[in-house]
């Protein structure tokens, strides 16, 4: 009895081991498959064909090929690549908000580099020594920028803030070094370590003063070109970027003066409140406070129009509220509709040769964006090309029983509902899918002794009181004046 169970555990063992043995043998032969598929996928790294693309890059710094430049390229083409897709893909989102404020301070657009380096386009990027946010700001230099900082908001998150302060003070680095590669190194330790070592290296040069500088400050220079190399070059490293969904590639920022929540926000235009979160990420506790010179909300420009008609259907004297403690709020849209249900695609045939701009201007959307979804190599456009382009399928309105244009006399107002209605100037297609019809105008007209935005918004139905805001930048440090000229758009 005892001899019998001896040998059949024995058997039973080497069963095991053979079959943990297959088993193991099958999982090693996959691994070694992963590993050459992976390596195919990476091209070998040939530092002599990475000096002369370093070459080419059109940087405001001169593109040295340094052991600190390879590491960096490396880490980004080789090591961390999925990382860098995810840089790749953000680029739509922020890149067309950089290069405007970049533009707007008379800058060079590459500068939009820097931001990859310090917060790899993260916007609730913290580094150990408290910077935070897209071009990581420490809470003073912040200040300094006009940047605030409570409980209730981070203005170092805020995409549109960040950027106008990290334009000024650049601008004002440059003035003082009138050198973009001192600059550069200034921004990131101070303009106090880089006078030091400007003094103990007798020389302005910063491939001479580097070794005075604190060693992250001395790899931030060949960090930056690192990253411009990897914004350029990608491709050529088998690099795809990984987009964010339509809804963030295609937004709109408006300024809301109310307390508003996000929970508010998401009831009116029917999107997840985590989306809300993630296109406002400076709101430290996911609602906007009441502000005098506005707050910034960026949405899906699809439901922008839903969220301008609820903020001019409420009653300016009423008490700050939550759209919860009225009458419920529908949406015909569920959060968890999939993109695809959301926009269209049309093809455009270009008529006569143009560039990107405008015809991104055209449609609406940053050329940036087009770009991407046509993966074209240059901004010129030719007679005859093809050129992809998407839209939303429907732009969502907020409206009470009364119509569009009604007002609540009471508070809280009447039962409210969301609807999806077409815009008032779609892009048409046919079958072939060619657009047909442009998007609204503007013409310029001047305001008579008196007359509000209110009086010409009644003077020219189609327009609102917050569409006439955004296209003249009107804000508190940009009043209206009387009698002025101003853009209207032609509905």
């Amino acid at each position: 009895m005892n001899s019998t169970r001896i040998l059949f555990l024995l058997v039973l063992t080497v069963f095991s081991f053979y079959k943990l043995s297959a088993q193991t043998l099958d999982e090693l032969s996959s691994d070694t498959t992963d590993q050459a598929s992976l390596q195919e996928k990476i091209p070998i790294y040939n530092p002599a064909e990475i000096k002369s693309r370093i070459q080419k890059l059109n940087i405001p710094v001169k593109p040295e090929y340094t052991p600190a430049v390879e590491s960096y390229i490396k880490t980004y083409v080789v090591r961390n690549r999925e990382k860098s897709e995810r840089i790749l893909g953000k680029t739509l989102m922020y890149f067309p908000l950089f290069e405007k404020f970049l533009r707007e301070n008379k800058l060079p657009a590459e500068l939009k580099y820097l931001s990859v380096v310090e917060s790899a386009l993260n916007p609730t990027a913290l580094s150990r020594a408290g910077a935070y946010g897209l071009w990581q700001f420490m809470p003073q230099t912040g200040k300094i920028y006009g940047l605030q900082i409570d409980k209730y908001r981070d203005d170092r998150s805020d995409p549109h803030k960040s950027t106008a302060a990290a334009a000024q003070y650049l601008k004002r680095l440059y003035e003082k070094y009138e050198d973009w590669a001192l600059a550069i190194a200034a921004y990131n330790s101070g303009p106090g370590r880089v006078n030091r070592a400007i003094k103990l290296s007798r020389s302005k040069n910063f491939w001479s003063l580097c070794r005075f500088l604190p060693k992250e400050t001395r790899n931030y220079v060949p960090a930056f070109i690192g990253a411009a190399y990897l914004l350029n070059f990608y491709e050529q490293h088998n690099l795809q970027p990984n987009y964010p969904d339509l809804d963030m590639q295609l937004t709109e920022t408006t300024l809301v003066y109310r307390s508003l929540s996000f929970l508010a926000v998401a009831q009116v235009t029917g999107l997840a409140v985590e989306l809300v979160k993630e296109l406002n990420p400076s709101y430290k506790m996911d609602f906007l406070p009441e502000n005098i010179e506005g707050n910034n909300l960026t949405l899906p420009k699809r439901v922008m129009t839903a969220l301008k008609d609820f903020l001019e259907s409420e009653n300016p004297d009423a008490e700050h509220r939550s759209i919860i403690e009225s009458e419920p709020v529908y949406t015909l849209t569920t959060p968890t509709q999939e993109q695809k249900d959301l926009y269209f695609k049309s093809t455009y045939t270009v008529v006569e040769e143009q560039e990107l701009e405008k015809l991104a201007d055209y449609f609406g959307c940053p050329a940036h964006c087009v770009k991407a979804w046509n993966n074209l190599k240059t901004n010129k456009l030719s007679k005859g090309q093809e050129i992809v382009v998407y839209k939303p399928r429907e732009y969502k309105r907020f409206v009470t029983e009364g119509g569009l244009d009604s007002k609540p006399e009471t508070i809280p107002p009447p039962e409210i509902k969301i609807v999806e209605t077409v815009p008032k100037h779609p892009i048409k297609t046919e079958k072939s899918g060619k657009v047909q019809k442009t998007p609204p105008e503007t013409f310029t007209y001047q305001l008579k002794k008196g007359e509000s935005l209110i009086d010409v918004v009644e003077k020219f139905p189609g327009n609102t009181v917050w569409e006439l805001i955004q296209l003249n930048n009107i804000s508190r440090q940009n009043p209206l004046p009387q009698e002025a000229k101003i853009k209207v758009r032609k509905y």
